[in-house]
């Protein structure tokens, strides 16, 4: 199951998550569309919950290698990216965590959890090499947050208490290399406790994406309607932030999916006219196409899903050069919203 399928099983309805929440405009966005990327970037963290990681080994050594490729990618076209960062991945090896004040025990009840099987595999857990290479981008790039150890909101020993302990832990790691985290992605998609990012700092996040498949009746209807969803080559929601609190909700709208397993049959053609067909909307509608999804997921089939986000790219830069879509972070769309000149109550 897929990290958006777990999350609109197990989590509330997007309509449910934006009660008492702002929808805001500003001529900016009224006047063309934006173009919003988000990378879950997190190695073998995000297998932690999972009992191993030794099955991907694969793909966790070519992950850099895609991180590469994206970044030389995102000069070419102008593409600005928002990578959500594990905030352990971002440390050396050998370094220690920070001292906070709030209770952190958790994260070494979740270092052991990992089968750990030496030395040779701590490019695995480490990348504060990648992150440097995002901050060297020729186009800015954004660092966000994917919380400090992967810690999934809902999951056995989440609470708002330790989730506040791995921002908190973020913000310190973060300092030490002169990042400002101002974007969060959910790990999972398993958005809860919003109140605690802005306390922290945090002004936008991602939220779940909106999708027709919530219409359909009885749990396998929806799952059915998930799947036929991959399978069409229709645009995904063109979507508007909204704020909640003191944070900015910039739901996603398509997942660029892995090519294992079932995925494998989803052919990318498909993923490529969804997407380019979502930027046209977003142009025509003045609304966000928010893509998002994992380099190790790209890392199932480098060339071939590095291709279709060439032909994506190029898209958005036919209609960046036309005045008609412009590629921004969640953080822009964030400041940028709270600065406009409107904000209307959301329905």
């Amino acid at each position: 199951m897929t990290d958006q399928a777990q999350a609109e099983r197990r989590y509330l309805k997007p309509t449910e998550l934006r009660i008492s929440s702002v929808t805001i405009t500003s001529e900016e966005t009224r006047s063309h569309g934006s173009f919003v990327f988000s990378l879950d970037t997190e190695l073998a963290w995000g297998s932690v919950h999972r009992g191993g990681y030794a099955n991907h080994d694969s793909e966790f050594e070519r992950t850099r290698y895609v991180i590469d490729r994206l970044l030389e990618m995102f000069e070419q076209y102008g593409v600005k990216g928002t990578w959500a960062v594990v905030g352990k991945l971002m440390m050396d090896e050998g370094e220690q965590d920070p001292g906070v004040p709030v209770d952190a025990g958790h994260v070494a009840e979740t270092e052991r959890q990992i089968n750990w099987r030496g030395p040779s595999d701590a490019h695995f857990w480490h990348g504060s090499d990648i992150v440097e290479r995002i901050r060297a981008c020729a186009v800015p790039q954004e660092i966000g947050c994917h919380n400090y150890t992967h810690m999934i909101m809902g999951q056995p020993n989440s609470d708002a208490e330790k989730f506040d302990a791995e921002l908190k832990l973020c913000k310190a790691v973060a300092d030490r290399r002169d990042i400002d985290l101002k974007s969060f992605v959910y790990p999972r998609n398993a958005v809860a406790h919003t109140d605690v990012l802005s306390r922290n700092g945090i002004t936008s996040y991602r939220g779940v994406a909106p999708s027709w498949t919530w219409r359909m009746p009885g749990t396998l209807g929806k799952r059915v309607a998930r799947l036929a969803d991959h399978f069409l080559p229709v645009s995904a929601p063109v979507v508007k932030p909204s704020l909640e609190g003191d944070v900015v909700n910039v739901p996603a709208s398509y997942s660029y999916l892995h090519r294992s397993g079932w995925a494998r049959y989803v052919p990318i053609a498909v993923r490529v006219q969804k997407s380019i067909r979502s930027l046209r909307k977003a142009s025509s509608r003045g609304g966000i196409f928010h893509l998002w999804t994992h380099p190790f997921n790209i890392a199932s089939d480098p060339e071939g899903l590095l291709g279709g986000l060439e032909r994506i790219f190029q898209e958005y830069r036919r209609l960046e050069e036309s005045g008609l879509v412009k590629s921004a972070t969640m953080s822009e769309i964030a400041d940028s919203l709270i600065g406009g000149e409107s904000v209307s109550r959301a329905s």
